[in-house]
């Protein structure tokens, strides 16, 4: 089924970050920068613990960011 992903892992820039385009925010997820995990899930994570989150059936991040206006989901 297209477009359906089993778990989503919620996220928002860690540290007092924040983007104003979806660009910015990708770019620093494939840097290797934090995110912080919200809602079900909690703690930091970043684009190294993907091994780690497809061992626990997260398939999929939703980043929320412009101070939580905007978001994006990519699948891992």
């Amino acid at each position: 089924m297209s477009g359906f992903f089993a778990a989503t892992i919620f996220v928002i820039p860690a540290y007092g970050r924040d983007y104003s385009s979806e660009a910015d925010c990708l770019a620093d997820w494939q840097a290797g920068k934090d995110f912080r995990a919200t809602g079900v899930h909690s703690g930091y994570c970043s684009i190294r613990d993907t091994d780690y989150m497809r061992g626990r059936e997260i398939d999929a991040v939703d980043f929320r960011y412009d101070k939580g206006s905007r978001q994006t989901l990519i699948s891992l």
